[in-house]
């Protein structure tokens, strides 16, 4: 009988042992079930930690075996400076830029030749004019101071005839 009675009792604790065990199950699943009713931003998230360490050791080893073979090969590093007129690589690239700069500032510089050449020619034709606006007023002058001479004779050639002036 005892044994029976102890049989019963380990039984019993075995019970009490999953009933406290489901009890925590159930507090653990009505704190999930709670968190779905709380708004989105007031949620607690549990993010379990990761083990980045493998991951890690993995990438270094990768990395100095990548360096190792690229030290290993040897590589003549050769500098070239060349003009082309026929690139090898983005060639409508190329001709868009050399040949847009290279014609506009072709036309500046064609536009500034002209502009140099016509105020040369501006230039060279004020001298010209103003020479003759010189001549000009020169003569005006000469031709004014010949009509006043003339014009202090004459009315001296009056007085002497004694006629009045006209």
């Amino acid at each position: 009988m005892e044994n029976a009675f102890a049989q019963a009792l380990d039984e019993l604790n075995d019970i009490k042992k999953s009933i406290s065990e489901q009890n925590q199950l159930i507090k653990k699943l009505t704190e999930k079930m709670e968190g779905f009713d709380e708004k989105p931003e007031q949620q607690k998230v549990r993010v379990p930690s990761v083990n980045m360490q493998p991951f890690g050791a993995m990438m270094t080893k990768f990395t100095a075996q990548l360096q190792a073979t690229v030290m290993s090969q040897p590589k003549s590093i050769v500098r070239q400076f060349r003009i082309l007129l026929f690139p090898e690589q983005n060639a409508g690239k190329y001709y868009r830029l050399v040949f847009g700069r290279l014609l506009f500032w072709m036309m500046i510089f064609l536009l500034a030749t002209y502009l140099f050449a016509l105020s040369k020619h501006f230039i060279d034709n004020w001298a010209v004019i103003k020479e003759k606006q010189l001549e000009k007023t020169q003569y005006e002058m000469r031709g004014i101071i010949y009509i006043n001479i003339r014009t202090n004779r004459a009315k001296r050639k009056w007085k002497r005839l004694g006629k009045k002036e006209v």
